[in-house]
């Protein structure tokens, strides 16, 4: 079993936690339109469905996330202030986990902390956070341990982050290893005009994100060849508030997804 498929079990929860809006955060303003949270994403890949269901405390912060088919799984989520402390996996193909969050005095997500019962209690992944003059995430640092040998946490990579005069992640670029690392790959972005409803919580979780929708995503290798199989474009339909309801993912390989999104709005 590969440390790297609870890496990714742990973060596509995370990336369904990050497909809300809390009323307490202030990017979240859409221009008085209705604030609408999402309860279910339906998606749909090669015949395959995966169900994703949030359910919400009385904030209407998410409180519970069930997926169904490929990576099941079923978790809570705990808050301090206003703000997420712990996610607990409780049910999923490779055991309960979690992912705890560290904040600084000024609210900053500066450390998310990935532990599984498969390799104890401490943590086997860490994102380290770091932030330019303008409040918007410059780095984040990604460091592992070896469950296997009980030696401590490493780096062993790291992104960095350019923002267009939006606020939108217009470059991301990957390096591996220790220290100033070697240039993996890039990822190039281009987005519409719209809100995007993920933003605020995208922050707190993911601890990046972007004021729009992303149209395109252009992954490439360091010596600038295209990543095919990692690079996609998308495709919006919006309901009468401006949300997203469905869009289609289409990936420069000819793979093809379609999500749909249903909301309570208030």
């Amino acid at each position: 079993m590969k440390l790297n498929k609870v890496l990714l079990l742990f973060l596509a929860t995370v990336s369904m936690l990050a497909s809300s809006c809390s009323d307490d955060d202030e990017d979240t303003d859409n221009g008085g339109l209705k604030d609408c949270v999402p309860t279910l994403v339906t998606t749909t890949e090669g015949g395959a469905t995966n169900k994703t269901t949030i359910g919400y405390n009385g904030e209407r912060q998410i409180s519970s996330v069930m997926i169904e088919g490929d990576g099941a799984l079923t978790g809570t989520v705990a808050y301090s202030n206003g703000k997420p402390s712990k996610f607990t996996v409780t049910e999923s193909e490779l055991g309960p986990g979690s992912i705890e969050y560290t904040y600084n005095s000024g609210g900053q997500l500066t450390q998310m902390n990935l532990t599984s019962s498969l390799f104890g209690s401490s943590p086997v992944i860490r994102y380290t956070l770091e932030y330019n003059g303008s409040g918007q995430v410059s780095k984040i640092i990604t460091s592992q341990a070896n469950p296997f040998t009980g030696s401590g946490l490493q780096q062993t990579e790291y992104s960095t982050f350019t923002y267009d005069s939006k606020g939108n992640i217009q470059k991301e670029s990957v390096y591996t290893g220790t220290g100033a690392g070697e240039l993996d790959y890039t990822i190039d972005y281009t987005y519409d005009n719209n809100v995007n409803p993920a933003n605020a919580l995208e922050k707190l979780i993911r601890g990046v994100s972007s004021p729009n929708n992303i149209l395109t995503a252009i992954t490439k290798g360091a010596d600038g060849t295209v990543f095919q199989d990692e690079s996609y474009s998308n495709v919006y339909k919006y309901n009468s508030d401006n949300y997203p309801t469905e869009f289609t993912q289409t990936m420069q390989s000819g793979t093809v997804s379609n999500s749909k999104v249903t909301y309570d709005c208030k």
